[in-house]
């Protein structure tokens, strides 16, 4: 995990934003070495009128509106584009309105509780837009020493408490950086910039408290089909492509 010191002069439409990406496709392989894109997220930040425009649009075809958006409930797909996509996602304070939030809600909007730290499979950036900014605890472990096994130990290495306020923004590093979140004092919306790349690697929980793996979830089917159909009709350079990525 990384803090992100990104500056820019003055805010992007999403318009500008996605035609920067998507001059420069072959760096989404790797955006923590993307500096040029970190500053233009943040400058995607600051229009202060990226959400509203998007409800306004949204909300004129309700029959359109987030279709395709397999994400929960708290999460909004802003734009999808071939290679990458943004998302929105809402916080909620444990207390809203004056009102606790439902139990089962809450586990939908904090999956892991305060207790479970997971990682991902995938590099991402996020940033604070709007609010208050949630707490996460930030972790990180190397996963070439895991096997993933339920109760395995785990040295989680502790990189400190972080509030995502707004303009603060991190990059989370593919089975490296761990976190586990709490709620903001206030509603909160973060974005997050995802390169829509195939997963090669297990996605796991663990229990911070214990130091141990507490679930392990596997790339999707279209793994499993890639690794077959790379090793049946691949050519040599096919197969070492494949295994650098894999590897990697």
């Amino acid at each position: 995990m990384s803090k992100i010191n990104a500056v820019a002069k003055q805010s992007v439409s999403l318009a500008d934003f996605c035609e920067f990406v998507e001059a420069n496709p072959e760096r989404l392989q790797a955006i923590s070495e993307w500096p040029e894109l970190w500053a233009k997220f943040y400058a995607l930040y600051l229009n202060r009128n990226l959400l509203t425009d998007f409800f306004n649009e949204g909300l004129l075809d309700t029959s359109k509106f987030q279709f395709g958006n397999n994400y929960s409930g708290q999460s909004f797909l802003i734009v999808k584009k071939p290679g990458y996509y943004i998302r929105a996602n809402v916080w909620p304070p444990a207390v809203y309105r004056g009102e606790a939030v439902a139990e089962e809600q809450f586990n939908r909007f904090y999956v892991y509780g305060d207790r479970y730290a997971h990682d991902h499979n995938f590099d991402f950036l996020t940033i604070g837009y709007y609010g208050p900014g949630y707490v996460t605890d930030l972790y990180t472990y190397d996963h070439r020493s895991v096997r993933g096994d339920v109760g395995e130990a785990v040295d989680l290495l502790s990189e400190g408490r972080h509030v995502l306020s707004e303009g603060s923004m991190l990059l989370f590093e593919k089975s490296k950086d761990v976190h586990v979140q709490f709620p903001p004092d206030q509603l909160t919306i973060s974005l997050n910039f995802i390169p829509d790349l195939i997963p090669t690697r297990r996605q796991v929980m663990f229990d911070v408290e214990k130091k141990r793996v507490v679930k392990t979830e596997f790339p999707s089917s279209r793994r499993v089909h890639m690794d077959v159909l790379v090793d049946l009709l691949g050519s040599k350079e096919t197969k070492s492509v494949y295994k650098n990525i894999v590897a990697d």
